[in-house]
């Protein structure tokens, strides 16, 4: 895949007497960062929400449609946001400050999350900290769909919306690949730093009623290996955050 990118790149740069990403007619750069910009909060959810329902279900006891409806704050604030931030576009004629004010409550909700995913914080924070990024997110999203789309040649608009949908796909793969590796790699070092005595990890990681069936001390070692780990991929999150701003 990355080499059929890199000779598809050079093939529109060098080659192509027609190419399908016209990026030498475009008078601005807007499409290109638009997209990458976009792409960067792809990478963030894929990375920090990738193992979080199964984090909240062991962390805090929880059943699958309890811990689903605890991160389910992201998904309803973008939601409204993305509907709310259309109209107030409409009505002011602008979109670079709700891009501004959305990856600034991005960065803000990503950076909360490190403490707010903590085994011992309250519900209510993560709850909170979802919501913040949700809205940040759906005050992004939209302006960025609409700058990206009104600033390039109207017979280019299908290329410009089809780029979004192949960064935002390209973007999800790497996340939920840097997500996986840095899980299945840190994991066992964790739970072997925490968890005393004999256990069965492949029990431990492949179910959740066995996880918190086990004995207390066991069972609070493996909250904190697994606290720790979701620790490092919200510190990863909010680096990419910063990305996202620049």
């Amino acid at each position: 895949g990355v080499v059929a990118w890199a000779l598809f790149v050079v093939w529109e740069w060098k080659f192509a007497k027609k190419p399908i990403i016209p990026l030498t007619r475009w008078k601005t750069r807007t499409p290109l960062y638009g997209v990458c910009a976009l792409s960067t909060v792809t990478i963030i959810s894929s990375t920090n929400w990738q193992y979080f329902t199964t984090y909240l279900m062991l962390s805090r006891n929880l059943s699958y449609s309890d811990a689903i409806l605890l991160e389910r704050g992201y998904n309803v604030s973008y939601i409204v946001c993305e509907v709310i931030v259309g109209f107030l576009m409409k009505r002011f004629r602008v979109w670079k400050p709700f891009v501004w004010t959305g990856v600034s409550l991005t960065i803000l909700g990503v950076g909360l999350m490190i403490p707010a995913r903590l085994p011992t914080s309250s519900d209510a924070f993560v709850v909170i900290s979802q919501t913040i990024v949700g809205i940040g997110s759906g005050f992004l999203y939209t302006p960025m769909l609409v700058a990206i789309q009104s600033s390039v040649p109207h017979e280019d608009l299908a290329v410009s919306t089809a780029m979004m949908q192949v960064g935002g796909a390209i973007a999800a793969s790497i996340g939920s690949t840097m997500a996986g590796s840095i899980w299945n790699n840190m994991l066992p070092g964790q739970i072997a730093k925490y968890v005393p005595g004999e256990y069965d990890y492949a029990q431990i990681v492949g179910s959740v009623p066995y996880a918190l069936a086990l004995p207390t001390e066991q069972y609070n070692g493996v909250v904190q290996a697994y606290g720790h780990v979701q620790m490092i991929l919200s510190i990863i999150a909010i680096c990419i955050a910063v990305v996202t701003f620049c």
